[in-house]
C-alpha cells in the first residue's frame, strides 16, 4: 500500500506599501501549507530569492541570475486592515455566478501579508469572508488591465458582449489572473477543476519571460498592419506557388487551407489513378476536414494526370468530401484498385493562416524581420513552476498566425490537460463551452451544415452571436503579453480579432497526477482545491 506523502506549498507574501495602485513583491514572509496526497508528489515547496521594489514603485527587480518581475498590483480597499489595501492574486468567476477574490491584506498582529479568499456579495462592491468585509468596486480593478478596442476587433459582434469585454477581459466563468505568484501555484489547477478559461494579460512582462522580445519585434513589424500573405508571399496566386515561394519551414507548415481559397469557377480537374502508391501526399484543408495535395512525387502516374501542389480533393468518385473527415478522406485513398479523383484549384484570398507551426528561428524571423527564437520559453515557464507541478509535453512551442477577418474553427484538443496561448500580437478571442457533462467530440454550437463551425470576427452569424451571448459560454480576449490557460478537453474556439494579424504560441502542458487516474484522481482533486482556497 502507497504511504501518503505531505505536500508543502508556498503562499507568496508581499511587504506592505503606502499608496493603492503600486506593485509589490511577494518574497515577504511566507507562510507554508500542507496536504497531502497518495502515491505521487504534484508539489513541492519553492525556493525564492529575495525580490526588491524599484524606484518607480511598479516593477520589481530579481537578485538572482534571472530577472523576474514578481509583483502583484495592490488597490485600495475601505475596510482593508493595515494600510487599506488589498494585494490582487485572482478574480474567479464561477459558473453558478459567484465571484472570488484571492488576494492578500496586511495583518497588523503578525506583521506580515496573509491570504484571504472573499467572496463577492451579489453584484455590490462588497466583498466578505467569515472575518473580514471590504468595499471594493471592480472599477478599481480594470485600472490594472490593458483596454481593447473592440469596436474595430469585433464589429459585428453583440454590441453588448463587446462592451462587457472592453471593461473586462473575461465573460461567463473564468479566471483573471493578477499576480504571477498566483499564476504559478494555483493557476492550473483553476483550469482543471473550474469552468472557463484563466486569464493572465501582460503575464510575459510580470513574469519576465523571453518572448518579451518577439512581441516589440512584432509590434515594431505590424505598425501598418501588414497581412501574412503580404508577409510571406503576396505575389502568389494559387496555394502551390505559395507553398514553392516561402521559406522552406513555413513550406512544410500547417496552413488553413479552407480559410485561404476561393470557390473555384471551373469545373473541376477530374484525374483517373491506378498506380499504388497514389504518388502524392495530403493533408487536412482545414483543422481536421478536407483534403488538400501537400506534395506530388516526380514521375509518378498521379504527377502525369496532372495533381499539383495544393490541389483540394472536391471528390472522391462521387462522394463530395470537401467536407469529410481527413481521417476518412485517407481511408478512401488508400484503398485498392483504381480511385477517380476530382481537383479544384481556386485561388488564394487575400486572409490565410498558420497554424500548429514550430516555432523556431526561421517562422519567427520570416514574420517579424528580426532574428527570434521560442525555444526559451517552455523551460522559462517550467522554472517559474519550479515544483514540477506541470509537465510541459511540447519543449518547442506551435505558433499560430492568421489574418484577421477569418477564424479558427472548434475543434476537441489532444491529449494535454492544459493548454496554454500567449499572444504575441494582434487580439485572439476565445470561447469556451464550459463542462457539461457530454463526451468529448464533434462540437456545432449553432445550425450549421458544414462539419466543423466557424466563427468570423467580421461577419458574425446571427447563430452564433445568439451562443456567444449564453451563460454557460466564456469569452476571453487575449492580447500581446498575455497568456491563456484552458483546459484540453473542452470545447473551445479561437477567433482572430478584425483589426491587425494575430500571432500566438500555443504549447501543452498536463499535471505530474495525470499519469495518476483512478485511484489517485480525487486526492489530487483534494489537493488542488485545497490550494485554490488559500
Amino acid at each position: 500500500m502507497l504511504s501518503p506523502v505531505n505536500v508543502p506549498f508556498s503562499l507568496g507574501t508581499p511587504p506592505a506599501q503606502s499608496k493603492a495602485g503600486h506593485t509589490c513583491s511577494a518574497a515577504g514572509a511566507r507562510k507554508v501549507a500542507t496536504s497531502s496526497i497518495c502515491g505521487i508528489l504534484v508539489w513541492s515547496n519553492r525556493v525564492c530569492c529575495t525580490l526588491k521594489r524599484q524606484e518607480s514603485g511598479r516593477h520589481c527587480s530579481h537578485k538572482c541570475s534571472e530577472r523576474n518581475a514578481w509583483v502583484a498590483p495592490l488597490v485600495e480597499a475601505t475596510g482593508a486592515p493595515g494600510e487599506g489595501n488589498v494585494a490582487l492574486g485572482a478574480i474567479q468567476h464561477t459558473e453558478h455566478g459567484a465571484s472570488r477574490l484571492h488576494g492578500q491584506v496586511y495583518d497588523e498582529d503578525i506583521k506580515s501579508w496573509r491570504p484571504v479568499l472573499l467572496e463577492r456579495v451579489g453584484a455590490s462592491d462588497s466583498w466578505r469572508d467569515q472575518e473580514l468585509t471590504i468595499e471594493l468596486p471592480l472599477s478599481k480593478v480594470t485600472e490594472h488591465l490593458n483596454q481593447a478596442d473592440l469596436q474595430k476587433t469585433l464589429p459585428s459582434w453583440p454590441t453588448s458582449l463587446r462592451k462587457r469585454l472592453e471593461a473586462w477581459p473575461v465573460k461567463g466563468p473564468g479566471t483573471l489572473i493578477f499576480d504571477p505568484h498566483f499564476f504559478a501555484q494555483r493557476s492550473a489547477a483553476l483550469a482543471l477543476l473550474e469552468a472557463g478559461p484563466v486569464l493572465f494579460p501582460g503575464a510575459a512582462s510580470a513574469m519576465g519571460l523571453p518572448s518579451t522580445s518577439c512581441i516589440d519585434a512584432f509590434a515594431e513589424k505590424f505598425q501598418n498592419n501588414s497581412s501574412l500573405r503580404g508577409l510571406l508571399c503576396p505575389e502568389a496566386k494559387d496555394f502551390g506557388q505559395l507553398l514553392g515561394r516561402v521559406p522552406v519551414s513555413l513550406g512544410g507548415a500547417h496552413f488553413d487551407v479552407a480559410a485561404a481559397l476561393q470557390p473555384s469557377d471551373l469545373g473541376g480537374t477530374v484525374v483517373h489513378l491506378q498506380e499504388k502508391p497514389l504518388g502524392f501526399q495530403c493533408e487536412s484543408a482545414s483543422w481536421t476536414c478536407g483534403a488538400v495535395i501537400r506534395s506530388v512525387v516526380t514521375g509518378s502516374e498521379a504527377k502525369r494526370a496532372g495533381c499539383r501542389i495544393g490541389d483540394i480533393v472536391a471528390k472522391i468518385g462521387s462522394l463530395d468530401v470537401k467536407e469529410a473527415p481527413f481521417d476518412d478522406i485517407q481511408e478512401m485513398l488508400g484503398g485498392s484498385g483504381c480511385i477517380t479523383l476530382t481537383l479544384d484549384r481556386p485561388n488564394l484570398v487575400d486572409k490565410i493562416y498558420l497554424r500548429e507551426v514550430p516555432a523556431v528561428d526561421d517562422v519567427l524571423s520570416s514574420l517579424s524581420g528580426a532574428r527570434l527564437s521560442l525555444t526559451d520559453l517552455v523551460p522559462a515557464l517550467g522554472k517559474h513552476f519550479g515544483s514540477k507541478y506541470l509537465f510541459f509535453s511540447e519543449q518547442t512551442p506551435m505558433l499560430f498566425a492568421g489574418d484577421a477577418a477569418t477564424a479558427s474553427h472548434l475543434h476537441i484538443d489532444r491529449k494535454p490537460l492544459v493548454q496554454f496561448c500567449h499572444v504575441l500580437h494582434g487580439t485572439k478571442v476565445f470561447c469556451v463551452a464550459p463542462r457539461n457533462g457530454q463526451a468529448p467530440g464533434p462540437v456545432v454550437p449553432w445550425e450549421s451544415t458544414a462539419h466543423e463551425a466557424v466563427l468570423s470576427a467580421d461577419d458574425l452569424p446571427s447563430g452564433a452571436a445568439d451562443w456567444l451571448k449564453r451563460n454557460d459560454v466564456s469569452v476571453a480576449v487575449a492580447r500581446p503579453g498575455d497568456v491563456l490557460m484552458f483546459r484540453g478537453h473542452s470545447t473551445h474556439a479561437g477567433c482572430n480579432g478584425a483589426a491587425e494579424l494575430c500571432v500566438a504560441v500555443f504549447h501543452g502542458a498536463q499535471p505530474v497526477s495525470y499519469m495518476a487516474q483512478g485511484l489517485f484522481g480525487p486526492a489530487y482533486q483534494a489537493l488542488a482545491r485545497t490550494i485554490l482556497s488559500k
